[in-house]
């Protein structure tokens, strides 16, 4: 799957806020790293 480069991170590529989901902000494994991030796709 292509990653992709976003120029504002805390939203997503449909314009969610990513900064007000609690995956987003959480530490480790669990933690999203926003829509098109490194590894997106292998999280579930």
């Amino acid at each position: 799957m292509r990653e992709f480069t976003q120029s504002y991170p805390l939203f997503s590529l449909r314009g969610l806020n990513c900064g007000l989901c609690p995956r987003y902000q959480t530490k480790g494994d669990s933690k999203c790293p926003g829509c098109g991030g490194k590894d997106f796709y292998l999280k579930g």
